[in-house]
């Protein structure tokens, strides 16, 4: 393919009513980043590399009366994280995603090659992407 995408798992890595093995399935051939909560382990072992991944035990994690906000915690900690910044520089797409989304056709990376520059897509908090300059801003 000729764009390069990189995918962005923040917070809890629930995946709900889905199977589980629905979301590695839907994610193969992707390079998959994780920020979430050390009980999820095992779980982003399966989804990314270990230099990949940036796991807090949850009671480290500041605290909020709605845990929905936690997803932007995790997200604003993936992409200060010099490391992480570093290594999603290489990359023209950046989508982050819900880990209980139900994916009703495989995501491809033909599908991500139109992207016009300074366009943000989304939906609710459920998918966003971007070409990487954008998803940045």
């Amino acid at each position: 393919s000729g764009v390069s995408v990189a995918i962005l798992l923040v917070g809890e890595l629930d995946v709900g009513v889905q199977d589980p093995d629905a979301l590695l399935r839907n994610l193969c051939g992707f390079d998959v980043y994780i920020s979430s909560y050390s009980e999820y382990e095992a779980l982003a072992s399966q989804l990314a590399k270990p230099e990949q991944i940036l796991l807090t035990p949850r009671n480290l994690v500041p605290c909020h009366p709605t845990g929905v906000m936690l997803q932007w915690w995790h997200l604003d900690r993936l992409l200060k994280h010099k490391r992480f910044r570093h290594q999603l520089e290489k990359y023209d797409v950046i989508i982050k995603l819900r880990a209980d989304l139900i994916f009703h056709a495989p995501l491809t990376h033909a599908g991500l090659e139109d992207i016009p520059n300074g366009c943000f897509q989304m939906n609710s908090d459920h998918s966003f992407y971007a070409r990487r300059a954008t998803f940045f801003e």
